[in-house]
């Protein structure tokens, strides 16, 4: 007896139809699709995780910028605050001590 295409399609999906409800093919659909879903579950996790790395290395290398120019500032200050640097500013902007002539008092206070 020799079967055509057609029925040896019918045949495998009938067997297929009646061993679908047994119970260890359940078990074995259901493992896959478990399998299936925790597999693409570990590819999103580790793509953020990655995308999470680069973020704090940015951070990082930010930070470590803000610290330098933060010393350089500080140092930029200190050097600027020494009275060298004050007694040259003043000669430059011919800046001088007020003297008693130049002193005024402005009161607030209305003479009545």
């Amino acid at each position: 007896m020799i079967l055509t295409n057609r029925q040896i399609r019918l045949r495998l999906f009938e067997s297929l139809k009646n061993s679908f409800y047994k119970k260890n093919v359940i078990v074995s659909f259901t493992l896959l699709f478990i399998l299936i879903i925790s597999a693409f579950a570990l590819i999103v996790v580790r793509f953020e995780y990655k995308l999470q790395l680069t973020q704090e290395k940015e951070i990082i290398v930010k930070n470590s910028v803000l610290d330098e120019q933060w010393s350089q500032i500080v140092l930029e200050y200190g050097s600027l605050a020494t009275p060298t640097s004050i007694e040259n500013f003043s000669i430059k902007e011919d800046m001088s001590l007020p003297t008693k002539s130049n002193i005024r008092f402005i009161s607030n206070k209305s003479d009545a």
